[in-house]
């Protein structure tokens, strides 16, 4: 009877002990950010310049299509599925518009050598995981090389092209009132510049030259850093079912 418990004590200890482990190597999925751009680097393998035109390049697309395409470099996933990451990142963070489902993840782990790419429900009918396995055996040249900015690039614009902007923006007219108040600043400069002398040289030389500062430095801080001028951020309510692909380089 003691040797049938110290058999069940041992095995309750090895399966506890196992259970721990896989709980410590578990890849934790944060909560997005308040304003989710394309490209998170936690990795931090990218150069601001690099990040800055990776953003630019999928911000224009998205303002085109309405497809929103993440990518996202960690060190590590600790050896877990990175398509089942890739996955649970898209759906926790609704990458993609919530009716079209147009969103993708483009997962890179630097220290495993893996990429997962992830499509959304709506956009596994124009882009298979035939076609998404096909991009990243192209791209893993680039990968080996560790060129990754050249790598998500040529991604990028792989998923455009087979996209061929099956998606469209839907019309809106909240940039109308932005723009408007730029053209009033600017008008504004014109009078304070031509006309305020003739009123008054004190204007001039003072609340003039304060005015000009004001609108100058509103109209050069107007726009985000990476030059995405009325860009909100992803995550609009967009779901994943798991159709993609990933490999090792």
């Amino acid at each position: 009877m003691k040797i049938f418990l110290k058999q069940i004590l041992f095995t309750l200890l090895i399966f506890f002990i196992n259970f721990i482990s896989i709980m410590a190597n578990d890849f934790h999925i944060t909560d997005p950010p308040y304003k989710i751009y394309p490209i998170q680097d936690y990795a931090k393998i990218l150069s601001k310049k690099q990040i800055h035109n990776l953003n630019k390049s999928i911000i224009s697309y998205y303002k085109k299509t309405s497809t929103e395409i993440l990518v996202c470099i960690v060190k590590t996933t600790h050896n877990n599925d990175i398509n089942l990451i890739a996955q649970k990142l898209g759906e926790k963070w609704k990458i993609g518009k919530s009716k079209k489902n147009n969103g993708i993840v483009i997962l890179l782990s630097v220290e495993e050598k893996k990429i997962s790419i992830q499509n959304g429900y709506g956009i596994e009918p124009y882009i298979t995981d035939i076609l998404t396995n096909k991009i990243i055996k192209k791209v893993k040249p680039l990968l080996k090389k560790n060129m990754y900015y050249d790598s998500i690039d040529y991604c990028t614009k792989e998923i455009y092209k087979k996209l061929n902007n099956s998606f469209q923006k839907e019309k809106s007219n909240t940039k109308a009132f932005p723009f408007i108040m730029i053209i009033i600043w600017i008008i504004s400069i014109f009078i304070i510049i031509f006309i305020s002398p003739y009123i008054s040289p004190y204007i001039m030389s003072n609340n003039s030259l304060l005015n000009i500062f004001i609108i100058t430095n509103f109209l050069k801080n107007y726009n985000v850093e990476n030059d995405d001028d009325f860009f909100n951020g992803f995550g609009e309510g967009g779901h994943f079912g798991g159709g993609g692909s990933d490999e090792s380089w």
